[in-house]
């Protein structure tokens, strides 16, 4: 007993008598006395028995809980390092991971170093050496010792992954750079980037295989009994599922898309699209052709990854992969859409030409405008240009090609006295296919020369195309951008050079400096085109190409009857539509005069709801509101100057406008507040209301009001064009100072 014991001396153990008999005070006489076994003394007995129960169950407790505190100190003191170095371990594989993603060996390599100590240092953590008491406590040593072995499971885990991922991933990583399209420019498609994504490949394939192996030992490691590192290995936990989804969808992108890619890249460089005058076909076919290759395994591998339930179910974790991927669908969808038209363009090695018909919408016409300027866009020996344009009437006679006979229809539309004569008059006629068709004919009688096709351009598209190449300054000296360019050539050209004392009594070299700045912008915007080719231009192109197609600003006619049917399937023919499945209602309007009114005329066309008929057809009500907005400065001006004005009208413009049915259809129930004339013609099949020779005098509209109805059955509500108008476009201040 303590010396400061203070029951020491008071009680003493009869060792003689039984282990359960209790002890007795010292020196005092013991007097057997005989218990009368009662009921009440029995009761008392039996009751002492639950109390001794609970004191062996409360030293019990008392005893597992003292174990499990002496375990928990133990495994506290013995882990703390171990959790220290796993943090250190998972630390250290981050930024390896981050330098490789950056593309710097250098620092990957010396991270892998600290990978290695930290492993190093856990396995010293983890020997049975530290553990031996530990795992021999009863009960929780087998638990504790499971831990152990899940825990050296990990550590060697992360050791594999180091020698089978981290290492070789490095040593590509050095010859590979920085994995990423950041800063990529499409003339770098060439030998050295292919050199880059042959060592991709080759790092995908070697770690691929690795990487599995790795995921799967990681998704079968046991979940830890007591905490140990388990904060450090949680994390690594879901990459198994996310491996199994994604490794095979980079094994498909390394075989299927990045080797083909480097493939051509090897063999042709994009720097090479680029010559001294314009492009290389050989490098565009090459491109698309990969393009065709590897299109479909990339609309696969975004489709695949977006409709995951790995990206559907948690997408707040994938929204920058998902966006991406969503942008990448788009671009390929419309690459994949004007593939067809860049081939028609350049062909398969065959030399090609093409007329360029610039339009000029100042002078009204139901096709475009004037054609005053006439280019070429042809492919020989291999090499795309676009350009040389000159006067319309160097380019075309004026006097119908033998090879065209002018129908009837048309010589009641189209001015006989104009269209029916003068082939640069062609664009009388809104149906685009037959004017450039008449235009080609004339060009080859005139020129001896064969043509494949014709391209029709509007001043639109310069404006649009200065949103990629950015501003352009022509000789004499104005510079154009993507605001003011309509409205330069359109219209202010004609003040600055018409009433200038130089010119004033010599408009025909005023013209031909006028058209010699149209022909100059157009060399200039292409050239600088060419020059601004990337993805993010190409891209922009595109959006451009789509938009112009869309209201007639771009139309394209083939000769080849099988390459039209194409260019009209693409929507890029400008033609009136035939098709009853498809309905389309068409407002033009000409002017019969020569003058560069087109800033000051304005029409718009509304439709209102559809009512069914019987026959399954549908009634459209359709109002056309048609407006000369000159105004008296600029009229009195015009008489002055006579050339922006009619010589013989001023500004009161002698109108034809032109009401075409939907395909299959009619229309009906002529109103207009101008008491003009209309009548039902015909053309190609097409019905149309058809108002001639009216007068629209300055300062007024007159509103047409009708009814167009689609052919039986077709429900479908019609789309309406019109030909491009410039009014919008046109500043109408200062034009005259």
């Amino acid at each position: 007993m303590k010396a400061n014991d203070p029951f020491e001396g008071k009680f003493v153990i009869n060792e003689d008598a039984p282990k359960h008999a209790a002890a007795k005070p010292v020196n005092k006489p013991v007097k057997e006395k005989k218990v009368k076994k009662t009921k009440k003394n029995a009761s008392k007995k039996k009751g002492s028995k639950p109390r001794k129960i609970a004191l062996i169950c409360g030293v019990v407790a008392a005893s597992l809980l003292l174990v499990l505190t002496i375990i928990g100190v133990i495994c506290s003191v013995k882990a703390s390092k171990a959790v220290s170095d796993a943090k250190m371990l998972k630390t250290s594989v981050k930024q390896t991971l981050d330098f490789l993603a950056d593309g710097n060996a250098d620092a990957a390599d010396n991270s892998i170093i600290t990978v290695e100590a930290s492993i190093k240092e856990l396995r010293a953590d983890l020997d049975e050496s530290n553990w031996k008491f530990a795992t021999s406590i009863p009960f929780a040593g087998s638990k504790i010792k499971e831990d152990l072995d899940t825990a050296r499971k990990a550590v060697n885990i992360a050791d594999e992954a180091t020698v089978t991922i981290l290492k070789p991933a490095s040593t590509y990583i050095r010859v590979l750079g920085k994995p990423s399209l950041d800063g990529f420019n499409m003339d770098d498609m060439g030998p050295d980037m292919a050199v880059r994504l042959y060592a991709l490949c080759n790092m995908i394939d070697a770690v691929s295989p690795a990487a599995k192996k790795v995921m799967k030992d990681i998704g079968e490691l046991p979940e830890f009994n007591f905490s140990i590192i388990e904060d450090e290995v949680s994390s690594y936990r879901q990459l198994p599922q996310q491996a199994e989804f994604f490794i095979p969808i980079i094994d498909t992108a390394s075989t299927e898309i990045l080797r083909p890619a480097a493939d051509t890249m090897n063999r042709v460089s994009f720097s090479d699209l680029k010559t001294e005058d314009g492009m290389n076909t050989d490098v565009i076919r090459a491109y698309l052709d990969l393009e065709d290759k590897i299109e479909p395994h990339l609309m696969d591998i975004c489709d695949e990854i977006l409709t995951s339930p790995l990206v559907t179910e948690n997408p707040e974790k994938y929204v920058d992969l998902s966006n991406s991927l969503i942008n990448l669908m788009k671009t390929l969808y419309e690459v994949k859409t004007y593939k067809p038209l860049i081939r028609l363009i350049i062909g398969e090695g065959e030399d090609r030409v093409f007329l360029v018909v610039a339009q000029n919408s100042a002078e009204m016409r139901a096709g475009g405008g004037f054609p005053g300027s006439v280019g070429k866009a042809q492919v020989i020996d291999g090499e795309f240009t676009f350009g040389n344009f000159e006067s319309v009437f160097k380019s075309l006679p004026e006097y119908q090609p033998s090879s065209i006979t002018i129908t009837e229809e048309e010589n009641t539309l189209f001015l006989p006295d104009w269209y029916g004569e003068n082939p640069i008059k062609a664009t009388v006629n809104p149906d685009f296919p037959r004017a450039a068709e008449i235009m080609a004919a004339a060009y080859e009688e005139n020129n001896n020369e064969t043509i494949d096709g014709v391209i029709s351009l509007t001043p639109h598209i310069i404006q649009r195309l200065l949103t990629i190449t950015g501003p352009v300054t022509l000789s004499n000296g104005v510079t154009l951008d993507d605001t003011n360019a309509v409205n330069y050539l359109q219209k202010q050209i004609y003040f600055d050079y018409f009433k200038s004392d130089d010119y004033t009594n010599n408009y025909s070299e005023a013209n031909m400096i006028t058209d010699a700045l149209f022909a100059e912008t157009a060399d200039i915007v292409f050239k600088e085109l060419m020059s601004h080719i990337n993805k993010d231009s190409i891209i922009q192109l595109m959006s451009v190409i789509t938009e112009s197609s869309k209201d007639r600003v771009l139309m394209i006619w083939m000769k080849d009857p099988e390459s039209q049917a194409e260019i009209s399937k693409l929507g890029f023919s400008g033609a009136l539509y035939s098709e009853p499945d498809n309905p389309v209602i068409g407002v033009f309007y000409n002017v019969n005069l020569s003058c560069k009114l087109g800033p000051y005329i304005d029409y718009h066309v509304t439709m209102g709801d559809g009512t069914v008929n019987a026959d399954g057809s549908v009634s459209y009500p359709v109002t056309v509101e048609l407006s000369n907005t000159i105004d008296d400065e600029t009229l009195e001006y015009g008489l002055n100057n006579i050339y922006i004005t009619s010589m013989e009208n001023g500004a009161d413009l002698i109108s034809l406008l032109y009401l075409f049915a939907p395909a299959g259809g009619y229309v009906s129930d002529f109103e207009n507040d101008g008491d003009v004339d209309i009548v039902i013609e015909e053309y190609n099949g097409l019905q149309l209301g058809f108002a001639p020779y009216f007068i629209l005098y300055p300062g007024e509209t007159i509103t047409f009001s009708y009814v167009a109805t689609t052919a039986p059955g077709v429900t479908v509500r019609p789309d309406i064009i019109t030909q491009p108008l410039i009014h919008d476009y046109c500043i109408q201040e200062d034009s005259t100072t």
